[in-house]
């Protein structure tokens, strides 16, 4: 195995011994699940593994030269991984083509993208058959220094056995001021917190977010007359998410119940389930017709390279603004200062783009995107415009150019996990439907409704026979 560290930062790699972060959404992308759940949590051990693997450094696009190295130190919050690094020895730009790129288990976009992956591969044994030419770079100083390792306040999950256990737990929560709750339940506590347009293989390969805005086109084209009371894109990923078409958004739900019938609802007896509990602060609640929800919704049209091109450039210093910068451009939106900023990252053509598409739901809308928010994950209280978010008292979270939530939740959003026992969850199942909630009342269609007689005919005449 290998550690594969791609970045759009030309300067990153330019000291033999150096440090780099990532946010926390980026690290093991592209990288197969048995990895993920292997590493995923990094865990005092599992940070020990990861050091002792080799690293592969690149620039985005095979930009200047390429290292191979290893780690000295890795440290990590709930937010970011940190890591201290050593270039051992240099590869000249060109060595590595896109044939020695396929070797190395990258996919066709990956070399576009920053981000930190874990490759089950042997990084020596691929870069020896194709004759790569190793140049040393080394510094006798390198010394493996003492580890930190901040990883420990991992979430504690509630294990629930019952339904009344589950609700005397939720009851039990103070909602904080200036915080919402939210649920969302998973079948499988394996699931992560990612929208659908983010699902991998199981080697870690994007199944449709390089397609997204083709995608949304082709059913666009293929149903139009099903989109015609949708006026903006918010909307129309609304409807393509009812349609089961992969997208951005993430449903949530503020009942509690409803979370908890779908962490049961399949799976029933093979895996824990899990209701997520999100505290979300009210600043990162908005409506559908909100400007930065029109901002984020419109990145789903944009092509791969223009999305990756904006997701790298809203992690840079020159174009992101500091907490200082933010809090001033709030006050005075013509201090030079933040302005400048702004007004060079509006600039770039593929932002122009996006300027272009946020124009055609608010044509009012100024051409000042501030660079922070594409980078948020919003909560959005969406119209009642069908039956299922009516009945499921659903929401979204909708989600920019970093697509995927880390465990742990982001500064604006605190999570808690419940775990649903496996054994329990057909039991779990009958107590809900006790209280109207089940697949009839959840997904208010004629088929759901024949689906749910059904089932409960066939078990009507089990429990006669008893």
């Amino acid at each position: 195995m290998y550690n594969l560290f791609v970045t759009a930062d030309t300067q990153a790699w330019n000291e033999a011994n150096g440090s780099y972060e990532f946010t926390r959404s980026r690290f093991l992308e592209h990288t197969e699940d048995k990895l993920v759940r292997k590493y995923k949590d990094l865990t005092k051990e599992q940070i020990e593994e990861i050091k002792e693997l080799p690293c592969l450094f690149l620039v985005e696009n095979l930009q200047g030269e390429a290292f191979v190295g290893s780690l000295k130190s890795i440290t990590a919050d709930r937010y970011k991984v940190e890591f201290e690094y050593n270039l051992t020895q240099r590869i000249s730009e060109g060595e590595i083509n896109n044939q020695t790129l396929y070797s190395l288990g990258l996919s066709k976009f990956e070399i576009m993208r920053t981000h930190w992956a874990i490759k089950d591969l042997n990084l020596y044994s691929i870069i020896e058959s194709y004759g790569i030419n190793l140049q040393n770079n080394l510094d006798e100083n390198d010394l493996r220094i003492p580890l930190e390792d901040k990883a420990s306040d991992k979430i504690v999950s509630f294990k629930a056995t019952s339904l009344n256990i589950f609700m005397e737990h939720v009851l039990s929560k103070q909602k904080k001021k200036g915080y919402d709750i939210f649920y969302r339940g998973h079948s499988d506590v394996k699931y992560k917190l990612e929208p659908s347009i983010n699902r991998t293989d199981d080697n870690g390969r994007y199944l449709y977010r390089n397609y997204e805005n083709v995608m949304a086109t082709e059913l666009l084209v293929e149903n139009p007359n099903d989109f015609n009371e949708d006026r903006t894109t918010l909307e129309k990923l609304v409807r393509m998410q009812h349609y089961s078409l992969p997208t951005r958004l993430l449903d949530i739900t503020s009942n509690p119940l409803m979370a908890l019938y779908f962490a049961c609802s399949s799976h029933s007896n093979k895996k824990d389930g899990e209701v997520v509990v999100f505290f979300i602060n009210q600043k990162s609640i908005k409506f559908f017709d909100s400007d930065t929800v029109n901002c984020l919704a419109n990145i789903s049209r944009l092509s791969v390279n223009d999305k990756e091109s904006i997701g790298n450039n809203v992690q840079k210093e020159e174009y992101l603004l500091n907490d200082y910068e933010l809090d001033l451009y709030k006050k005075d939106k013509n201090k030079s200062e933040s302005i400048t900023k702004i007004n060079h990252f509006n600039a770039l053509p593929e932002v122009g783009r996006l300027l272009h598409f946020i124009k055609e739901d608010k044509s009012y809308f100024l051409n000042k995107i501030i660079p922070n928010d594409l980078k948020e994950i919003l909560c959005v209280k969406g119209k009642k415009s069908n039956g299922r978010i009516l009945s499921q008292s659903g929401s979204f979270l909708l989600f920019g150019t970093e697509m995927m939530m880390s465990d742990f939740g982001t500064p604006e959003i605190s999570i808690e996990r419940i775990i649903i026992c496996k054994n329990e969850k057909e039991r779990i199942l009958e107590d809900l439907d006790k209280m109207n909630i089940n697949e009839s009342t959840v997904y208010p269609y004629i088929e759901n409704s024949a689906k749910y007689i059904k089932r409960k005919y066939e078990k009507k005449i089990n429990d006669d026979q008893e």
